[in-house]
């Protein structure tokens, strides 16, 4: 067995290492013991095996997130929702209103992936589906007006035409979007680290 050593700042003691654990001395906060302890509690284990399974979760690298901009934006997740958990004091898997607030802040993430220019781009499409089913519906009410019967058949057919016709125009529209999105990449210096 060794002797206790100081490590750092002094704020952690090292001690012997027994069956392959090394016992550390910390000073914390009382607000961090105080919160260890209760996490432990709802755990229903012990102090120690909070710390160590906290330790453990911080330290690992967890490649189920990939790396790079995929793994910043797992972590990014995993604090939005812990800020919801910490701010309500209730667990997502609990509490539905704390589940609604999760889910927002989820929401609100994801619509941080998402650039501007393409959110007009999707409001456009959406703007663009909503007109033409109107123009089918228009068009079915406009012929009946006439005096002509639009069969149940005649009106699926009218239908499935402006829906071609919607698909077709979101189609150009994402085709415009990437060469908008390609041209705006290549503007960027040589070298810079691609994230997206």
């Amino acid at each position: 067995m060794g002797t206790y050593g100081s490590c750092g700042t002094g704020d952690v003691s090292v001690g012997p290492i027994e069956g392959g654990m090394l016992q550390m001395k910390v000073n914390l906060p009382q607000q961090t013991r105080l919160a260890l302890e209760q996490a432990a509690e709802k755990n229903g284990w012990s102090l120690n095996r909070e710390v160590v399974s906290r330790l453990d979760a911080s330290t690992k690298d967890d490649s189920s997130c990939g790396d790079g901009s995929v793994a910043v934006f797992c972590r990014a997740l995993g604090s939005a929702l812990a800020a919801v958990e910490h701010q309500r004091g209730k667990s997502i898997f609990e509490d539905l209103p704390t589940a609604l607030a999760g889910r927002q802040a989820v929401l609100n993430l994801l619509d941080t992936l998402t650039p501007m220019f393409a959110l007009e781009e999707i409001e456009q499409q959406h703007e663009l589906l909503v007109s033409i089913a109107n123009a089918a519906e228009m068009e079915i009410r406009d012929r009946e007006r006439k005096g002509e019967r639009v069969s149940a058949v005649e009106r699926l057919l009218i239908r499935v035409r402006h829906r071609q016709n919607a698909e077709l125009q979101v189609t150009l529209m994402d085709r415009q979007l990437k060469r908008t999105w390609d041209y705006r990449h290549s503007l960027r210096p040589e070298g810079a680290r691609d994230e997206s």
